[in-house]
């Protein structure tokens, strides 16, 4: 049962980049028709929480989680709501590319601390696929052009990557002893749930889209964005948080991809081939252990 398990652990990382990327096209087509990063970031939030309780009640899961683990989860929460607001200023102050660069480089924290605590060992083709997939992001994102350089958009996007990567690493280990990662996800939520909550009566931001087609958009990202938070959970009790945020890399070029697709934006030359760079690392990292296992009979590692 563990190999099916593992296996599914690498399509829901996949699926979770995807929808994340989706999601953010949704979100950022009704920023042009009334809404703020603000209030979709609070709509999809408590949409998701709400959905999450139905869902696990529904399934017959289980909402259960050790005392010590779930105030060690909802601690967490805290620095979720810190990654969603450092990386919203970022991108304020900094060109997106920039920003969204600097948000992944979260693998290389998140592989660093995973080697520091014991959790995974990192082999050289680990090391040598971040190292790829980070080269193929920096094509892919197209950083040429002048940049509008910003030292405390620099500091909060690196903060916002670095917060993920606690939330990654730290929920690991809960999760494996969870019967249910989706509780997880749940009880991380709750801190986001109150911050984005308190901001938006704080700030008196509650803007709403302003036609039917950007009302459409603006309800579907609660849902993709749900989906993404349970696949990335999933796979981090799967396949582990290196690889998990390996895959992750995906979702940059998933957005530009659905850019080209649904937006008709160009795609040049370089940036098919970081493309193509980034998938090759994704591929890699799961190709190499199997082989390993074909040649000794054994099972592929974690």
């Amino acid at each position: 049962m563990i190999l099916p398990r593992k296996w599914l652990g690498y399509a829901m990382a996949v699926a979770a980049s995807l929808s994340f990327a989706f999601g953010t096209g949704l979100a950022v087509y009704t920023y042009s028709h009334g809404t703020t990063p603000l209030s979709v970031t609070t709509f999809r939030t408590v949409l998701s929480a709400m959905f999450l309780v139905l869902l696990i009640r529904f399934t017959a899961g289980s909402l259960a989680l050790l005392p010590r683990d779930r105030w060690i989860v909802i601690a967490l929460g805290s620095v979720m709501a810190v990654q969603s607001i450092t990386h919203y200023v970022a991108v304020l102050l900094l060109p997106l590319a920039h920003a969204t660069l600097l948000l992944y480089t979260y693998p290389f924290f998140v592989a660093a601390g995973a080697h520091l605590s014991g959790q995974e060992r990192l082999s050289p083709a680990i090391l040598g696929a971040l190292a790829v997939a980070f080269a193929g992001l920096v094509l892919v994102l197209d950083l040429g052009g002048d940049f509008d350089f910003s030292v405390l958009g620099i500091v909060l996007a690196v903060t916002a990557a670095a917060a993920f990567s606690v939330v990654a690493l730290v929920s690991q280990p809960i999760i494996r002893r969870s019967p249910d990662s989706r509780s997880i996800t749940l009880h991380l939520h709750a801190v986001p749930v109150v911050a984005f909550l308190v901001a938006s009566v704080a700030l008196d931001d509650f803007s709403m889209p302003d036609t039917r087609e950007a009302w459409i958009m603006f309800a579907f990202v609660p849902f993709f964005y749900c989906f993404a938070v349970i696949g990335v959970f999933y796979a981090i009790g799967s396949i582990g948080s290196v690889r998990m945020s390996l895959i992750m890399n995906l979702e940059p070029v998933a957005a530009i991809a659905f850019g080209f697709l649904l937006l008709g934006q160009h795609l040049d030359g370089l940036q098919l081939l970081g493309a193509a760079l980034v998938i090759s690392a994704i591929v890699a990292v799961r190709w190499i252990p199997a082989q390993r296992e074909a040649r000794a009979g054994g099972t592929p590692e974690s």
